[in-house]
């Protein structure tokens, strides 16, 4: 994963005071939120090192990104 970027630290905090205060729906979304800048800092730096991929590759990579494509 790449460094944490500042939003995700502010993000990281935002989740660790509503945990810290047993705001659970707070907290649930705070932990939703910081696991997609995460994730898409993680795809950024992926498509920023990585070959072009073939169209093959494309069309697993875009099942994989659809809602249960992994399923």
């Amino acid at each position: 994963m790449p460094p944490i970027s500042s939003e995700a630290r502010r993000q990281r905090a935002q989740l660790a005071n509503a945990t810290r205060y047993g705001r659970r729906e707070a907290a649930e979304n705070a932990a939703r939120e910081f696991k997609v800048i995460r994730l898409a800092e993680h795809i950024q730096e992926a498509v920023d090192t990585a070959p072009l991929p073939t169209p093959e590759q494309l069309a697993e990579l875009r099942r994989l990104l659809r809602p249960g494509g992994a399923q």
